[in-house]
């Protein structure tokens, strides 16, 4: 089976954990790399969140590379009251033994597009837009080559969850949602909406997920 090419951008809080280590355990996808922003928490530490997910995941070990460290004009507002201090829950986790990758990540991820066939790579963001929107002020013609974005982010048909009308990953960087959204790469926004009502995980999920692996006890922790 020939997988799907995917690199994934990662503002890594708890919730971005959760979607990375399914990603990692997904036998149709090979993510190439991981790119970090500034959202929920640093950059910096999107990408220690990131490499602890992925020793906790044992699977693969995708490089990570550290992208844009701020919004691209308002100061950063982290989400610490959500995720905690250190974006996973302030329960001790430490890196073992994975280190950042060398280099920037936007510039990785245009170098990545210039070298790939037109199509042959996805992106799957999960935090502000901002390393997207630089990439495509960096290098169009690159960006084109995307074969579509999948963006958690927007409000979608329902409440934001930091204003009524706001989400926060479209919220934290707006200018950078508005310069992808008016590019025209082929994009799916998935909404805030879309993690409520039946979404919604009762008590008894949880204590499943929690005692059904190591895997799983990280997550709910």
């Amino acid at each position: 089976m020939t997988k799907r090419k995917i690199i994934i951008d990662t503002d890594c809080g708890s919730d971005d954990a959760v979607a990375i280590a399914m990603a990692l355990n997904d036998p149709s996808v090979e993510i190439l790399f991981f790119v970090t922003v500034c959202g929920n928490v640093s950059a910096e530490q999107a990408a220690v969140n990131t490499l602890i997910t992925i020793e906790q995941t044992n699977t693969y070990e995708p490089p990570v590379y550290i992208g844009c460290r701020r919004p691209l004009l308002k100061e950063p507002v982290f989400a610490y009251e959500t995720h905690g201090q250190d974006g996973m829950g302030d329960i001790g986790l430490t890196v073992k033994r994975l280190k950042t990758a060398e280099g920037n990540g936007v510039l990785k991820m245009i170098e990545a597009l210039r070298e790939a066939d037109e199509g042959e790579i996805e992106i799957i963001t999960l935090g502000p837009l901002t390393n997207i929107a630089v990439a495509i002020m960096l290098d169009p013609e690159a960006m084109r080559k995307v074969k579509k974005i999948y963006a958690m982010g927007s409000a979608g048909l329902g409440f934001g969850n930091v204003s009524p009308v706001a989400e926060f990953n479209i919220w934290q960087d707006a200018e950078a949602a508005k310069i992808t959204l008016d590019f025209g790469i082929p994009l799916l926004f998935v909404g805030w909406d879309a993690c409520l009502g039946e979404a919604m995980l009762y008590k008894e999920d949880i204590e499943k997920i929690k005692n059904g692996s190591d895997l799983g006890r990280f997550a709910t922790e």
